[in-house]
């Protein structure tokens, strides 16, 4: 005997009828969890730990540099370290180094190896006598990599989380007589006040 009101579709049979709730709430199940996968934070970057000897491995970095990409773009940056754990970092936007385009620092925090630019925040996860390889802490989704080649070029590697990786080609630029060889302690002041100490997660409270 049909339920249905006269008119209308007949049901279909009360099996066939629990079979389509159990699908319909297998699906219900399905999406929830998707949605909850999908609102889940990223796990944040281990924090590895290193001896100050291991920051000196970063001499190589410091000079004068000009930067050329895959992607056309040209820059100019300065490396000077300022103490034996700190490292500045001054971008600029002409081969002269007289407009300056940005600044950043990386520095030695009780173990750990921490470059900061603006609002962003990269640890070192590994670091040798020609290599450092940063993950992204804070403020950025991208990593990157400085790779010494010879005494006079290195590369700079960015590597987004999708999609290929770009790399920049380093060369050492002429050393010039009028401008001094390290900058004053002024740039790393600078350096800190455009991006203040922020220990990532894993590496809270590291304080020097």
């Amino acid at each position: 005997m049909s339920l249905a009101p006269p008119g209308a579709a007949p049901l279909p049979p009360p099996d066939a009828r629990f079979l389509m709730l159990g699908r319909l709430a297998c699906l219900f199940a399905v999406l929830a969890v998707s949605a909850c996968a999908d609102r889940a934070p990223a796990p944040r970057a281990v924090a590895v730990r290193f001896a100050l000897a291991d920051f000196q491995r970063l001499r190589w970095l410091e000079g004068d540099w000009r930067g050329r990409g895959s992607d056309g773009l040209t820059f100019f940056e300065a490396y000077r370290f300022t103490d034996d754990s700190t490292l500045a970092v001054r971008t600029y936007a002409d081969s002269a180094r007289e407009r300056l385009a940005g600044e950043g620092v990386v520095k030695y925090r009780q173990g750990y190896v921490i470059h900061e630019r603006d609002e962003a925040v990269w640890t070192a996860a590994a670091l040798d006598r020609a290599s450092v390889r940063f993950q992204p802490a804070e403020g950025s989704s991208s990593g990157f990599a400085w790779t010494s080649a010879t005494a006079d070029t290195w590369t700079a590697t960015l590597r987004p989380p999708t999609g290929s990786s770009v790399v920049y080609r380093m060369e050492r630029l002429p050393v010039d007589s009028t401008r001094s060889a390290a900058p004053t302690a002024s740039p790393a002041g600078a350096a800190e006040r455009v991006t203040p100490t922020r220990v990532p997660s894993g590496a809270r409270g590291v304080q020097r």
